[in-house]
């Protein structure tokens, strides 16, 4: 059930989350800016302050390459 005014606390295992630390709105709803770091393989949680509700996503980033293609 959605609740508003609650704090949850997004973590990243790699990149920068602005902002981590967000109050649900008065849906429910909370949201961040994710910017990627460099490993292929991270994890961004989603933490309900004083509950043990969390989610957690598994992202797979493909490597950049270049306008010649190389990496």
């Amino acid at each position: 059930n959605p609740v508003p005014q609650v704090l949850v606390v997004f973590s990243a295992s790699a990149g920068t989350l602005s902002p981590a630390r967000v109050m649900t709105d008065k849906t429910g709803q909370a949201s961040t800016h994710w910017t990627p770091g460099a490993t292929p393989e991270q994890t961004i949680t989603a933490a309900v302050r004083g509950t043990p509700a969390q989610v957690t996503h598994v992202v797979r980033v493909a490597p950049r390459t270049s306008s010649t293609g190389t990496p």
